[in-house]
């Protein structure tokens, strides 16, 4: 006996694009991430940020304010986005981590 699907166009056309949404958005989180090790470790000079990002960059006098500065305007420049230095507080841009949540959530608060 022959078992015959039945599905509607509409049906297969929103599982499609909800299956597209997650891939693009898994896509962004990997192209953000990667953008802010890369600059992260330009600013920083250290390979460390990628290897461990729960390492305290202010802590471990990885960033200082300079260098915090450096990063905000390469990241902007790199992710085409506009964070001010006063959107920023320091204790959510401790970690490589917590600046990779934080450029994420950015992105897609803008694109949306």
């Amino acid at each position: 006996m022959r078992m015959v699907m039945r599905c509607d166009i509409a049906s297969v056309a929103s599982m499609l694009a909800t299956l597209l949404v997650h891939r693009c958005i898994a896509e962004l989180r990997m192209s953000v991430a990667d953008e802010v090790f890369a600059v992260l470790e330009e600013v920083t000079g250290e390979s460390a940020v990628r290897a461990n990002p729960s390492i305290h960059l202010f802590e471990q006098f990885l960033l200082d304010s300079f260098r915090f500065i450096t990063l905000l305007a390469a990241l902007n420049e790199r992710l085409h986005t506009d964070v001010a230095l006063s959107e920023i507080e320091w204790a959510t841009w401790a970690t490589p981590a917590q600046i990779v949540t934080f450029m994420e959530q950015r992105l897609v608060l803008a694109r949306a």
